[in-house]
């Protein structure tokens, strides 16, 4: 039969018996438990036992909670009240069902009144026996607090009455620094001494504030513990009295754990929590679905929304519609826990208007790791945008200018470079003119060596030159600029040599551009050597690198210049022996270009009037095979047959001096002055040649070639663009107007008899 039905029998039981919960809920009580308190039975189910504690009702649920863990009786002395009467008994109490111990739900207690355990006591038939077994399971529940006090993480001292350490824990040695046996029956404040972490005055010694209040007392804040080794350990927590059943004050235990690691935690949660207050950026916080849950003062700035209209709405409130997607794609990069840094885009206010940011979003994880949401950081970078488009602009309108420039510059000196050929070319030219046709070729070619390198730097600053790689006999380029440049170091009453290797040292690179590297180079030499000095280009081979060093004799480098030299615009301090030492940007131009080869160029001097040298280093390249390096076998005698040619320049000198160069070279010329001209000259002379202007009124060189072009007879015409305008741009516009060569004013002769050496329009130059 169920416990419940034995209880509910009359007379069944005659000691006062009931079923209670760990929790101290009265289930059922017999007859003789509610005579105890002169009630009904069913007037005490239901109740709380600690409802009718004269004293302690703390004390009632400790001994519950005893007895649910113990497989054997267990006795204590409750104080309850029957009516207005204190009544002291004794209660033995089992776990229900026993083999529920130690976590039984609900314990068999039974209520003994004092007289009536003397009286017990006083039959020689009492089971003296009972108490044997109550002092052992209370031995063991003994044994069983200390295990667990022992266990826990928190740091434990238990303290007697007196205040005398009679139990402490493994952590609370670990952080007092005082081990359990020595620690044991001393004073509480020998072994926990506690300050004021700010004032360092001592606090209230907690036992003692116990013993004296009889109540549960907390730490005060910002409360310190001095180890024993003098290490101040920040700490919290409480002090709670221990007490008998019977309500007496037995001790007190003190709870206590290191905070260090939380006071780190909520520093820095304080140092983040200022940083986001004061941000000037925007901080803003939101869900995995897009929903917004935090909003910082940078973000009301930024944004115009107050906090309390935008927390809890989507993000997609300051989303540009055309802009959707981009959300879509971060959402999903949070997602697979990434990181999005520096994405450049733009967002919406309050009031409608736009604003460029740039936004890093990082995932955030929940104490499992767990992705549960987003933070953003939105800058403001619509200056920045601003500043880079005005820039943009900037360099655009400076492009535009240098090409203006250079092609107002190439135009005069097109017509002076005809001229001075023509009278270099021309019979019975006296030595005096010779002379000075010669001084004047030397000036227009450095001046258009001038012209091209501030448009090379211009182009290289900005990203948009590209090299022309080929497979290069450096040894013969080296000689072929000594070549171009003898002259112009004859005049200066120079000594140039170049002195090359045996064996060819070959490099990959635009053949163009180091022509340009070198001879910029040889020219600073020349430029800063005094007449009578001496320049000389070595060529070797050193491990991997093909290394190429230009000695000068001249006015050498003060000490500390060298690094400065390649940078733009950036001379050397100006000779008092010189009068002009160019615009800065030749070395400067020279280091680009050999960086875009996967060089380096370096520099010595022994300082003012020792001399310089400047040395290129270039990856070396393996010889190219026999087929490769065979020769074409290309003719270049057609140069000398007379062509029909049409020349077309709104530069009446120009146009007039080219037209006599070629006439000298024993061409036909016939020569115009715009592009409609040009169109009706072509019907009526059928040229061969067409040498043209881009830039001429009426009708441009564009229009006119492209009417050409279209005229059926037009098939093996060589249509040549021969202007001041050398830009990419300009070359590719020339070609797809049907141009078959761009030439750049001005045009040496031997270039020119190159092109009209070989008349096939398809090979594009």
């Amino acid at each position: 039969m169920p416990i419940r039905d034995l209880l509910r029998k009359s007379g069944f039981f005659s000691e006062a018996i009931a079923l209670v919960s760990t929790d101290g809920t009265i289930d059922t009580p017999n007859q003789s438990f509610a005579d105890q308190f002169g009630v009904a039975p069913e007037a005490l189910a239901g109740r709380r036992l600690d409802a009718l504690a004269a004293a302690s009702a703390g004390a009632i649920q400790e001994y519950l909670r005893a007895c649910a863990a113990s497989a054997d009786i267990v006795q204590g002395s409750l104080i309850l009240r029957r009516r207005a009467d204190a009544i002291a008994m004794q209660a033995r109490g089992v776990a229900y069902p026993p083999q529920a111990a130690p976590s039984a739900s609900q314990v068999l207690l039974r209520l003994v009144t004092t007289r009536e355990e003397r009286d017990a006591r006083a039959d020689p038939k009492h089971d003296a026996g009972q108490w044997a077994q109550i002092e052992a399971s209370l031995r063991r529940q003994s044994q069983i607090l200390e295990v667990t006090l022992a266990s826990i993480g928190d740091a434990v001292i238990v303290t007697d009455v007196q205040g005398r350490i009679t139990f402490v824990n493994a952590v609370a040695e670990t952080l007092t620094g005082w081990p359990a046996h020595e620690a044991q029956q001393r004073t509480l404040t020998d072994v926990f001494h506690v300050v004021n972490e700010r004032t360092r005055i001592a606090i209230e010694n907690p036992v003692a504030k116990v013993l004296h209040t009889g109540t549960i007392t907390g730490l005060c804040n910002h409360t310190l513990l001095i180890a024993r080794d003098g290490r101040d350990i920040p700490i919290d927590d409480s002090a709670a009295p221990i007490r008998l059943p019977n309500g007496e004050l037995f001790g007190v235990v003190l709870v206590f754990r290191d905070i260090t690691e939380q006071r780190r935690s909520e520093h820095a949660r304080a140092w983040l929590a200022a940083i986001i207050e004061c941000s000037d950026d925007a901080i803003i916080s939101k869900t995995l679905a897009g929903y917004i849950t935090s909003w910082n003062p940078g973000a009301v700035r930024l944004f115009g929304y107050a906090p309390e209209e935008v927390i809890g709405k989507s993000i997609t409130t300051i989303v540009p519609p055309e802009r959707l997607h981009e959300e879509s794609e971060v959402l999903e990069r949070l997602r697979r826990g990434e990181r999005v840094e520096h994405f450049e885009t733009v967002r919406l206010r309050k009031d409608g208007t736009r604003v460029d940011v740039s936004l890093t979003v990082s995932p955030v994880r929940d104490e499992h790791g767990e992705i549960v949401g987003a933070s953003k950081i939105a800058r403001d970078i619509t200056e920045r945008k601003r500043s880079e488009r005005l820039l943009r602009e900037a360099d655009q309108r400076k492009d535009e200018f240098l090409a203006t420039l250079a092609h107002e510059l190439r135009n005069p000196l097109g017509a002076m470079r005809s001229a001075a050929a023509m009278l270099c070319g021309a019979e019975h030219v006296s030595a005096e003119r010779q002379t000075a046709a010669e001084i004047l070729t030397r000036q227009m070619r450095q001046m258009k060596r001038l012209v091209d390198d501030l448009l090379d730097v211009s182009r290289i600053g900005a990203g948009r030159v590209e090299l022309q790689q080929e497979l290069i006999d450096l040894g013969a380029l080296l000689r072929g600029v000594e070549a171009s440049l003898r002259a112009t170091f004859e005049s200066a009453h120079q000594e140039l040599s170049v002195r090359l290797p045996q064996d060819a040292i070959w490099v990959h690179g635009d053949r163009t551009r180091l022509v340009q590297v070198f001879a910029n180079l040889l020219h600073n030499a020349n430029k800063y050597t005094p007449h009578g000095g001496r320049i000389t280009a070595h060529l070797a081979r050193e491990g991997a690198e093909a290394v190429v060093r230009i000695e000068d004799t001249g006015i050498g480098i003060p000490a500390g210049m060298e690094a400065q030299l390649f940078e733009l615009f950036k001379q050397a301090e100006r000779s008092r022996r010189r009068s002009s030492d160019g615009l800065g940007i030749g070395l400067a131009l020279a280091k680009r270009l050999v960086d875009l080869h996967d060089g380096r160029i370096e520099v010595h001097s022994d300082g003012e009037d020792r001399g310089s040298e400047f040395t290129v280093r270039l990856p070396l390249s393996a010889p190219p095979t026999e087929a490769a390096s065979a020769p074409t076998g290309e003719s270049a005698s057609e140069d000398r047959v007379p062509r029909r040619i049409l020349i077309a320049d709104d530069n009446k000198d120009a146009a007039a001096s080219l037209g006599m160069l070629l006439d000298l070279m024993g061409h036909t010329t016939r020569v115009v002055h715009d592009g409609f001209e040009a169109v009706t000259a072509a019907e009526e002379l059928r040229p061969e040649v067409v040498i043209m202007d881009l830039g001429m009124p009426r009708m441009d060189g564009y229009e006119a070639a492209r009417q050409i072009a279209a005229r059926p007879w037009a098939d093996s015409v060589l249509l040549v663009a021969l202007t001041g305008w050398g830009q990419p741009a300009d070359r590719a516009r020339a070609e797809q107007a049907g141009f078959h060569r761009h030439l750049v004013k001005p045009v040496e002769p031997d270039e020119l008899r190159a092109v009209l050496a070989n008349l096939r329009p398809h090979a594009q130059g």
